[in-house]
């Protein structure tokens, strides 16, 4: 039986079942990673499938899932995230004072960078707004500078 897997929103696969169980022994597949057969009406937490869940029910209990795998946690607390992304938005709000606003730039560059490097990290919204903000700023403080140079 040929699997599919789903890594970071992407679908890998198909898998021969002997390489899907390698991705279980390895750690790779988790088992609250979602999977998938031909046949099956849809993608389904890799413990309740065999024949995955015959090798998680060894497990006395199922390890949380990663909070920053939960879309509503990463709402409430920032887990998953960049650091630079984080740090590119708060910059991004004290863009609006002018001097931050460079560094705004320079720090949602990065963050971007962080997120392509790592895509299981979250947080390009905050990385997109201190960059639009820094830009913004930027402009501002060269228009400023202008000004005040004349």
């Amino acid at each position: 039986m040929d699997w599919h897997i789903l890594v970071n929103n992407a679908p890998v696969g198909p898998l021969a079942e002997p390489e899907a169980m390698g991705w279980v022994r390895s750690g790779r597949l988790r088992p609250w990673d979602l999977v998938w057969s031909p046949g099956m009406p849809g993608w389904v937490p890799a413990h309740q499938t065999q024949p995955f869940a015959a090798v998680f029910a060894g497990v006395a209990s199922l390890p949380p899932k990663p909070l920053g795998d939960d879309p509503a946690m990463r709402w409430v607390l920032p887990v998953g995230r960049s650091g630079w992304a984080i740090a590119a938005g708060y910059l991004g709000l004290f863009a609006v004072l002018v001097l931050p606003a460079p560094v705004a730039l320079a720090v949602g560059i990065l963050a971007l960078r962080d997120l392509k490097r790592d895509p299981s990290k979250h947080g390009k919204g905050r990385a997109i707004f201190g960059i639009v903000m820094g830009a913004l700023g930027t402009i501002a403080l060269c228009a400023l500078l202008l000004n005040s140079a004349r």
